[in-house]
């Protein structure tokens, strides 16, 4: 068996980034999905383990979000 791929989705609330980490998650690959609304993916962490789902607060606009 291959080991497991690791997704960083930017934008994973919906739209596209929301359809690559349903993807991801269903082939048992590893993503960490960053979104401004955490809350938004409260259905997939349910679902998946966080050793196959890391979901963090991000919004890419915000250059002091992205520093830290």
């Amino acid at each position: 068996m291959s080991q497991p791929k690791v997704w960083l989705v930017t934008g994973a609330s919906s739209g596209l980034g929301r359809a690559v980490t349903e993807h991801a998650l269903s082939k048992g690959d590893i993503v960490v999905a960053t979104l401004r609304k955490p809350e938004a993916l409260a259905d997939l962490s349910k679902k998946y383990d966080s050793s196959k789902l890391l979901v963090l607060k991000l919004d890419v606009k915000n250059a002091a979000e992205i520093k830290s």
